[in-house]
């Protein structure tokens, strides 16, 4: 996949600056930093959506073909619990849209293609294992989950009436890597977190919808929608 080649190169890149870093002698950017018991911030985060789809139909093939970037902006708070490893907490708002073309194999025509848009509140809980600095730079790891309720969950028409189609709720699982950068009076974080949820994110029981029938053969044809969601964030701390 794509953000799977750009995060390779970056990991790269961050190797190769940390060992430029580390031949220079210099005085390293708030030195107390790292044994601040508290730290707090926020992240701005660009989105990129995507649902793996399960169908009931062999002849029906559905495919999330775009747009599938969105935004994220969150609140940080970052508790110190030794030398290498913190737990933080990320309370925030986040939109994304995905679309869904469903086509028919038999006839190769596209039978229906589906706007879904969330708008989620969510709180990710994640611990971050970072290492040593070296010089100004520190790279990380960071796992952990993120509850989210999604405010939006459907098809949006006319005004702000929808279509619910999406489950209010959905647990995900994140896992990522990020570089911080040691500035004189702040550190920034550049991240990178691949977020998949646990459950099933098609509404069970969506009568009303097919009543109206812009839903169409979303609900009869689509058994699973496995959420995905790959960020890029800039977090900047205190």
């Amino acid at each position: 996949m794509r953000w799977i080649r750009f995060a390779l190169v970056f990991a790269i890149l961050s190797v190769t600056c940390m060992e430029l870093k580390g031949q220079r002698t210099q005085p390293p950017n708030i030195p107390l930093s790292d044994f601040i018991p508290f730290h707090f911030g926020y992240s701005v985060g660009y989105t990129f959506g995507n649902f793996s789809i399960q169908t009931n139909n062999p002849e029906i093939n559905a495919t999330v073909v775009g747009p599938i970037f969105g935004f994220e902006l969150q609140l940080l708070a970052n508790k110190r619990i030794n030398k290498n490893l913190t737990f933080r907490i990320l309370p925030g708002i986040g939109f994304v849209s995905r679309s869904i073309e469903m086509d028919n194999l038999l006839s190769g025509e596209s039978d229906v293609k589906l706007d879904l848009t969330s708008i989620f509140i969510g709180s990710p809980i994640l611990f971050k294992y970072k290492s040593d600095r070296l010089g100004n730079v520190g790279p990380y790891l960071i796992a952990g989950v993120n509850p989210r309720w999604d405010l939006a969950a459907g098809i949006r028409k006319q005004g702000l009436k929808w279509d619910k189609a999406l489950t209010g709720f959905n647990q995900y699982v994140e896992v990522g890597t990020g570089v911080d950068f040691f500035f004189p009076t702040a550190r920034m974080g550049l991240e990178f977190k691949y977020s998949v949820g646990l459950l099933n994110d098609k509404l069970s029981n969506i009568e009303d919808a097919l009543v109206t029938g812009t839903l169409g053969p979303y609900a009869e044809y689509i058994d699973r929608l496995i959420p995905s969601i790959f960020i890029i964030s800039l977090i900047v701390e205190q």
